[in-house]
């Protein structure tokens, strides 16, 4: 495990930790979205500023037990440890996190950009400003500068050195909110010509989804190869909201049902075409 490093040390070795890797399980799920962890452990109460917790962090267990977290920043630096596991091997097996309790299953966490971004900067602030985090409650001034070096080095290879954070065309800050009215699943997948280099978006179509944060939208500029399409570094996971800051035209597509397909024309107006699967959704 590339987080062996880490794990069991001052990241990985709280009872938070355990709580964290027994709430992972409990989900019998693979693949696990950063939003559905944030939701159901009231992470998402946070608003990503981790320095002082709120109160009843917990999760409620399938057999009934609450199970809390004392600190929020503890589970954020664990977490942050997991999602690079993910990104160097593309899964975790969570009998390596805690071969007392948990069962040999592999399971991976995913995130969007945005929540990328988010964490970045969170564990970003942890790193250089250890001493404001509640933790310190609970830690040595030697242990909380340690834990500090090892968040930061956890953060430099999630998003430096794998390249997961990316020179978006559109910074975070300048993102607005342009679905207030939207409703459903919310997450899809863009090309980074889209969303790097700021091309429009020139084809797009919806599959359905198996994942409940999935609305099953695909966003690419129309030029991309087949080998970009297929290389996942050049794709990513983002909010629809995010990718109708990079072009607004395609909002009123959105509420079409899958399966769809639009392709921009000569004009600049999406046509709806045959989707993947072959069926010629045109409009009569």
């Amino acid at each position: 495990m590339y987080i062996s490093q880490y794990w069991g040390n001052l990241i990985g070795c709280s009872a938070g930790s355990l709580n964290l890797v027994a709430f992972l399980a409990d989900l019998k799920k693979e693949e696990i979205s950063l939003s559905e962890i944030f939701a159901k452990t009231g992470l998402v109460r946070q608003n990503f500023d981790f320095s002082h917790t709120v109160e009843y962090l917990e999760f409620t267990h399938s057999n009934g037990d609450k199970i809390d977290f004392h600190f929020a920043i503890d589970v954020i630096a664990d977490l942050a440890a997991i999602m690079l596991e993910c990104c160097i091997n593309g899964s975790v097996n969570l009998y390596d996190l805690d071969s007392y309790n948990a069962p040999s299953r592999h399971i991976r966490i995913t995130a969007t950009a945005d929540e990328h971004e988010a964490m970045n900067k969170a564990l970003s602030d942890f790193a250089k400003n250890p001493q404001k985090y509640d933790l310190c409650q609970m830690l040595t001034n030697d242990e909380i500068r340690l834990m500090a070096i090892d968040v930061e080095d956890i953060r430099a290879d999630l998003y430096e050195k794998s390249g997961l954070i990316s020179n978006y065309h559109i910074k975070a800050e300048d993102i607005k909110d342009l679905l207030k009215d939207y409703e459903g699943a919310d997450g899809c997948l863009a090309s980074h010509r889209i969303t790097v280099e700021g091309f429009k978006v020139g084809y797009c179509y919806r599959e359905k989804a198996d994942d409940a944060w999935d609305s099953g939208w695909r966003f690419c500029a129309g030029d991309e190869s087949d080998a970009y399409i297929n290389d996942p570094s050049y794709l990513g996971i983002y909010k629809l909201n995010t990718i109708c800051n990079y072009d607004t035209d395609i909002i009123n597509l959105l509420q079409t049902p899958a399966p769809c397909a639009f392709l921009r024309d000569a004009n600049g107006i999406f046509v709806q075409i045959k989707d993947e699967d072959g069926i010629d959704n045109k409009e009569p």
